[in-house]
């Protein structure tokens, strides 16, 4: 153990070493955030989040003032409890640790527990736990940890002095999360979620048969996977050139492939996808550039009834230049 944990510290020293050479200096911001620190004054805040993302990931959803006796709730109750023991039994083992005999299986506990470690260092004392899907990881390691557990403690049932009914008990609440789940999957509707901006702007962009352009990161990747690749939308930001006192479109590399910048064979009219506010702020480029046309975009979310409005400019020519 000694020597795999060296190895391990060692391989992370030399990877930091060859990122630093390799990087030159240049960072990736979006990247770098979820491995700094936050503030210390977010550190409780962070904590007590920390238990609403694994409710939350792990499917709980209950409102205020929600009775206990009814099948929504009967279902969140078990989904509590559930997760309690989805991150509580995988530590259990380490009290019965020198009794233990299967190297393979005290493996799994301790890579359980350094991953788990890891990830919720992260979350409390950086940025990493600003949205819940971050803890997927734990949920992984520990939902295998725990029916390793259990067989664990089912085959060796008189040594731990465990009864052979709890540990199926264990396992059962694991299964009942993932039954909860797939059922939840099945009965949701195919077109679930595709009531968003999302698929309005990839609508809007078919529509008008435009399938190259440039959009901030949020809005290009989302757009080119929900129409299949008909429209390619590509990262791009929006930066203030000091020295020509304006501000344009840049090619925005995270995620990114250097060609998606060069003039595209068959291409003759390209777009930008742009906020108001980066719109307004584009104003003057744009004019300068020329345009065929520019329209607003107007989405309409029902669910919180408010609007948003979108800027959808086309060029004869491609308006970013690397």
């Amino acid at each position: 153990y000694s020597l795999i944990f060296a190895s391990v510290v060692f391989a992370g020293l030399l990877g930091l070493l060859l990122l630093m050479l390799v990087s030159n200096g240049v960072t990736a911001g979006y990247a770098s955030a979820y491995s700094t620190f936050s503030g210390m004054g977010a550190w409780r805040d962070n904590l007590f989040k920390l238990m609403d993302n694994w409710y939350t990931l792990l499917g709980v959803d209950v409102k205020g003032g929600e009775h206990f006796v009814s099948v929504e709730s009967i279902i969140n109750i078990f989904r509590i409890f559930g997760s309690l023991i989805l991150i509580v039994l995988p530590f259990v083992p380490f009290l019965f640790y020198a009794k233990l005999t299967s190297r393979p299986f005290k493996i799994l506990l301790w890579s359980n527990l350094i991953s788990t470690g890891f990830i919720v260092f992260a979350c409390v004392f950086g940025s990493l736990g600003g949205v819940n899907w971050r803890l997927t990881p734990i949920v992984g390691t520990s939902a295998i940890t725990v029916v390793a557990t259990a067989a664990e403690f089912w085959q060796h049932r008189e040594q731990f002095k465990i009864s052979s009914r709890l540990a199926a008990l264990f396992t059962a609440f694991v299964c009942m999360l993932s039954g909860f789940s797939a059922a939840k999957i099945a009965t949701t509707p195919a077109d679930y979620g595709q009531n968003n901006h999302l698929h309005y702007l990839a609508e809007q962009l078919e529509e008008r048969d435009l399938t190259y352009g440039y959009a901030d990161f949020w809005l290009a990747q989302a757009i080119t996977v929900i129409s299949d690749s008909e429209v390619k939308v590509r990262n791009m930001s929006v930066v203030y050139d000091s020295y020509d006192s304006r501000s344009e479109p840049i090619p925005y590399d995270y995620q990114s492939q250097f060609t998606w910048y060069d003039d595209q064979e068959g291409v003759d009219r390209y777009f930008l996808l742009v906020s108001s506010y980066e719109y307004h702020t584009l104003n003057s480029y744009i004019s300068e550039l020329g345009y065929i046309s520019a329209d607003e975009l107007i989405y309409h979310d029902e669910e919180i009834d408010a609007y948003t409005t979108y800027y959808l400019i086309v060029f004869d020519k491609n308006p970013i230049s690397k």
